[in-house]
């Protein structure tokens, strides 16, 4: 792959087979992390309703008023919001400690 300019950044096109394999298209959210020296991951971001599945799998209790969707939560009241409890349930976000600290 070259590495482009775009900007005021840096771009890559990505290969077919990795557009393929995690079956991409315009406009999807994509992460990609560095796995070692010269090595990278792309992985597709996990969507709302993946990070849900997730945390329903996980079988640990959400906080009593949490909401899942910010529409559905009353104005006014305290609600955690579903990227809190995604980054607790990660494994090498540096805001795992805090979002951690949030749901005890």
């Amino acid at each position: 792959m070259r590495v482009s300019k775009w900007g005021d950044s840096l771009a890559i096109r990505l290969p077919a087979a990795v557009v393929e394999t995690l079956k991409l298209k315009a406009g999807d959210e994509i992460n990609i992390r560095v796995a070692g020296a010269g090595d990278f991951i792309v992985e597709r971001e996990m969507t709302r309703k993946d990070a849900v599945a997730k945390l329903r799998a996980a079988g640990k209790p959400f906080p009593r008023a949490f909401k899942f969707d910010r529409r559905e939560a009353m104005p006014g009241k305290a609600f955690l919001d579903t990227d809190v409890l995604v980054y607790a349930f990660s494994l090498d976000d540096v805001r795992k400690p805090i979002a951690e600290k949030l749901i005890r």
